[in-house]
């Protein structure tokens, strides 16, 4: 079971699932955290604060819905375990 530990990270791991916590703006439909896997990103870049991520929103099942970015507010989840499949098929024509 995927659980919010509430525990801020700065910089999250490719392929880490974490809780991002939507502004809380009027354009923002969502307002509690919400689990997603990081896709790309950092913390830091050229030794200046970036804080811009690329992730997937997953459900609390483990299956992946729309991508979303923007600078992360994220808390570590714990209960999971990340296993990616690629499947190539050869379609031949």
């Amino acid at each position: 079971m995927l659980i919010n530990t509430n525990k801020l990270i700065n910089s999250p791991q490719i392929n880490q699932i974490v809780y991002y916590q939507p502004p809380r703006t009027l354009k923002h439909k969502d307002k509690k955290p919400y689990p997603v896997i990081i896709n790309k990103g950092c913390y830091l870049s050229n030794d200046k604060i970036s804080n811009f991520w690329e992730w997937q929103r997953i459900t609390p099942s483990g299956r992946f819905r729309e991508t979303g970015c923007g600078y992360g507010k994220f808390t570590i989840a714990t209960g999971y375990e990340i296993q990616r499949k690629i499947i190539i098929k050869n379609n031949k024509s």
